[in-house]
């Protein structure tokens, strides 16, 4: 149920000539991780739009806190058949659905749906691809114009309270994390050819959408063991300086919002082939949670 404000910012969209849309995704039933799906959503949509309304909440779909569909409000100025395409690419999404939003005495609308079940890539947006979209607000024009006059914003001051948001996956017995904003997909377990003469971390390489990427095992990095490929298994696709690197993890977890005030300095402890890589510690009530230096983790891997 639209309330009236949200109404009103449908029919100004309109006025502008942007489109506004319902959009429905469905995720498949045994989806392990769908707050990340959700988020990765909201990421690939907000390149093109701006979401008005969520159902159920964003709160709650980003804690997956939700059966295994949701439904959004969405106004953009782009066509639906790409987007549509966008969505369909995160991965264990299973169906999209499109309605665009009209008449709001008319229940008659047209409707566009692609459906899949065996697409295997989760699609990150970074701050490089996100493009700048025309957002509908009330008193647009006069918006706009006070935009362009006003001086450029200085960059926020991290406080305390300033949060960001971690990929958190299992090695072995540990919880590691890392930013979100140098994962760019996570994947099943794929085919991996062997590459010789290299590290004995370095597992082989994989070709993704015609990109051949190297792929670490980051048990073996740290603790000199290989890691057992199981269907939890993941490659989390990560970026750094312009290099893609995929790391083998156990399981992917979570994505978690934490505050500056629950990251720790990493204790001085004696160097060894994993604490080498530690940045710091995520302390959340009894849970500890390792985040890894990337740029020591790349470095290190001697990718350059």
């Amino acid at each position: 149920m639209l309330e009236s404000h949200e109404i009103n910012t449908i029919q100004e969209a309109r006025n502008q000539g942007l489109k506004t849309f319902l959009i429905r995704v469905k995720l498949l039933k045994d989806t392990q991780l769908k707050g990340v799906r959700a988020y990765m959503v909201f990421t690939k949509l907000e390149e093109y739009g701006e979401i008005l309304k969520s159902i159920p909440a964003s709160e709650l779909l980003e804690k997956g806190e939700f059966e295994h569909s949701f439904e959004l409000v969405f106004i953009t100025k782009e066509q639906e058949e790409g987007i549509i395409e966008d969505i369909q690419n995160i991965s264990e999404v299973e169906d999209v659905t499109i309605e665009p939003i009209g008449d709001f005495a008319s229940t008659n609308s047209p409707r566009t749906t692609m459906t899949s079940s065996d697409t295997q890539t989760v699609v990150l947006a970074t701050p490089n691809n996100i493009k700048e979209v025309n957002a509908p607000e009330t008193n647009t024009v006069q918006k706009e114009t006070a935009k362009k006059e006003s001086p450029k914003k200085e960059e926020p001051v991290e406080t305390s309270e300033t949060e960001k948001k971690y990929i958190v996956f299992q090695v072995g017995s540990e919880e590691l994390a890392l930013p979100i904003d140098y994962v760019m997909s996570i994947e099943r377990s794929m085919k991996i050819t062997r590459v010789p003469n290299v590290h004995a971390f370095i597992l082989g390489v994989i070709n993704l959408r015609g990109i051949v990427i190297p792929v670490i095992d980051l048990k073996h990095k740290f603790t000199y063991t290989y890691s057992e490929m199981t269907d939890a298994s993941r490659v989390i696709i990560c970026r750094f300086e312009n290099i893609e690197v995929g790391f083998v993890v156990d399981s992917a977890k979570d994505v978690l919002t934490v505050k500056n005030k629950f990251i720790e300095n990493a204790p001085d402890i004696e160097k060894s082939a994993a604490t080498e890589f530690i940045k710091s510690l995520i302390h959340l009530d009894k849970r500890i949670i390792i985040l890894l230096d990337v740029m020591k983790l790349f470095k290190g891997s001697d990718l350059n």
